[in-house]
Formats: C-alpha cells, sequence, structure tokens
C-alpha cells in the first residue's frame, strides 16, 4: 500500500492539467462573400445554406494534460490535449480536435517533438455536387503526424524545422476533394532580453486532391482543388518588467501573416480552380494579464481573402473578411 501511495504521488508531482475557457463572437462563422453574405441576409436561394445566422457567439473549451518524466538520463514529456468549439446559434459548427505528442529532450539546447492530430466531421457549406448536380451539406474530417526538431544554436535564437503529412476526407458528396498534403516549416525565434520575442517563421505546402480521380463514372463536372501555397508569418511578444514582490506580470502578443496559394488543376471548365490564386492576410494580438494561479486575456483574430481568377463571379465568390474576438481564462489544476 506505501509503495501505491508512493507512485501516486511521483505521477501526480510530475504531471499537470491545463485547461483554457473563454467566449468569442465572429462575424462571419463560414468565411462567407460579401455576396453571399448578402444571398443570406436577404432570405435569397435558402437551398443554398445550414446556417441559422451568418454571425454567432461560441464557447472555447481547451484541455491537456502533459506528463514529464526521465528516460535514460533524456527528459521526456507526454501530452494529451482536445480543443472544442460550441456555437449557441450555429450548432452544426460545432467541433472538438484531439492531439497526441512526445517531446524527447535530447540536451538542453535539441529536442525533437513527434505528434499526431485527428479533426473529424468539420462542417464547410452546402455546395453543388457534381454527382446529382444537387445541394448538399460538405463536411470532411482530417488527421496528420508531424516531426518538429527545435535547436538553440546561439544564447538568444533558436532555430525550428517540422514537416506535416495530413489525410483530409470529405462526405460522400464532395469525394473529390479528398486529399494528402505535406507541410515544410522553418522558424527562427530571437529572444533579446527576458521581455521580448520576436518570430520568423515560413511555411510550404504541397496539396494533392483526388480530382479527376475521385469518380469512375462520368460527371457534371470533375474538379481539382489541388494547390501549394506559401506563408510568411512574423510574430512579437512583450512581456513588460514587473516589481520582484509582485507575481503578476502581463503578455502583449501581435502576429501578422501572408500565404498565397496557387491552385493547379488542369481540367476543362473547372472554373473555380483554373488558375486561381488565393491570397490570405491574417492579423492577431493577444493581452493576457498572468497572475499565480490563472491567466486572464483577450485575444482578437482578422483575416483577409482576396481571389484571382479568370472567372470574375469566382473572384467574388471566394473573396471574404473575417473578424473574431473574445475572452479567455487559462489555469493549471495541479
Amino acid at each position: 500500500m506505501r509503495v501505491l501511495l508512493l507512485l501516486i504521488i511521483s505521477f501526480s508531482l510530475c504531471s499537470q492539467i491545463y485547461l483554457k475557457s473563454g467566449v468569442s463572437y465572429t462575424n462571419n462563422v463560414i468565411n462567407l462573400s460579401d455576396d453571399d453574405l448578402d444571398e443570406f441576409e436577404g432570405g435569397e436561394k435558402e437551398y443554398k445554406y445550414d446556417l441559422e445566422s451568418s454571425d454567432d457567439i461560441f464557447l472555447k473549451l481547451d484541455a491537456y494534460y502533459l506528463f514529464k518524466y526521465n528516460f535514460l538520463d533524456h527528459t521526456q514529456k507526454l501530452k494529451f490535449g482536445a480543443d472544442s468549439e460550441i456555437y449557441f446559434k450555429n450548432q452544426i459548427l460545432n467541433s472538438t480536435d484531439l492531439q497526441f505528442s512526445l517531446q524527447q529532450y535530447i540536451n538542453k539546447n535539441w529536442n525533437f517533438i513527434v505528434g499526431y492530430t485527428y479533426k473529424p466531421n468539420t462542417y464547410v457549406n452546402r455546395y453543388k455536387c457534381v454527382v446529382d448536380d444537387k445541394y448538399h451539406s460538405m463536411e470532411y474530417s482530417k488527421d496528420g503526424v508531424d516531426l518538429r526538431l527545435n535547436f538553440q544554436f546561439m544564447k538568444n535564437f533558436e532555430f525550428s524545422c517540422e514537416t506535416i503529412f495530413q489525410r483530409g476526407f470529405y462526405n460522400k458528396y464532395f469525394t473529390e476533394y479528398d486529399y494528402n498534403s505535406l507541410d515544410y516549416m522553418g522558424q527562427v525565434s530571437y529572444n533579446p532580453s527576458k521581455w521580448f520575442d520576436i518570430v520568423f517563421r515560413y511555411k510550404f505546402r504541397n496539396l494533392e486532391g483526388d480530382g479527376e480521380e475521385a469518380y469512375d463514372f462520368e460527371v457534371s463536372q470533375k474538379k481539382d482543388g489541388s494547390y501549394e501555397s506559401d506563408l510568411y508569418m512574423v510574430s512579437f511578444d512583450f512581456n513588460p518588467e514587473v516589481k520582484s514582490e509582485s507575481l503578476s506580470s502581463f503578455l502583449i502578443g501581435i502576429s501578422y501573416s501572408y500565404e498565397n496559394r496557387y491552385f493547379s488543376s488542369k481540367i476543362e471548365g473547372d472554373n473555380f480552380h483554373t488558375g486561381r490564386k488565393d491570397y490570405y492576410n491574417r492579423i492577431s494580438s493577444d493581452i493576457i494579464y498572468k497572475m499565480e494561479e490563472v491567466s486572464l486575456g483577450l485575444e482578437l483574430r482578422y483575416e483577409n481573402r482576396k481571389t484571382d481568377s479568370y472567372d470574375s463571379v469566382v473572384e467574388n465568390e471566394k473573396s471574404y473578411d473575417s473578424m473574431t474576438a473574445g475572452l479567455f481564462a487559462k489555469f493549471s489544476l495541479f
């Protein structure tokens, strides 16, 4: 009994449970274009939409369990997590993601992370199916594995590189969008002082869709959503000095990313993909008040997509703006 008690105590000392909960508002829940927003708000073409409203309030509930231990004199960290979003009006958008990762430290400068993620039943919108030419709800599930290497090569510099493989599976009406993708990421972090960090990141993605191979029978119009993309990101974190007797502080973070996507479809008549280019601008900011037991925060997100295409209809339907703002709290159970 004493041995069991010691094991339980040792296990609890090496493990932690982290929780984050919050409430957010978004003005464009599925990133509709201006034309589609006007169409939806005006009650036109109701067969195209499952939404109750184009904006919504949603709850965010994140939890993960972290277990830290030593194996052969090297530190290892196991992490199990789940992220959920629960919408007040558009419950069709409710989702939960699952994650697992193992971080292995080689020494104080080198470590690597192996991870797995699973995201089931994500709602996209209603679109016309090429099999029966009727509108159906589009949903997909995806999973992925990733390998990340982190290396501190100077006192204030850290370099990271990551490879991510993902698979996406759409529901039976849209299997032409099933895909495999590979991401390659490089990142440099610079920490000139204990109150300031700057991060530069580049990521390349190659996504191969099923396209023409999705159907072995005649359909109204074959499509191919394959693309390549480049993403550039810079972020800044400020952690102002606080008095030594205080256990609280502010953390202010802001990031900007730019992504371009080049679709590679060569299918005749595939107007939504042939010659199409998407350009994304994303801005995010967080203000966090950190205390001994809990952190309180405000987060802001803005995303803009501008589409260039030979077809002006595609440009109008695929360009959008969206904004999200929320409050959250983070704390550890033990």
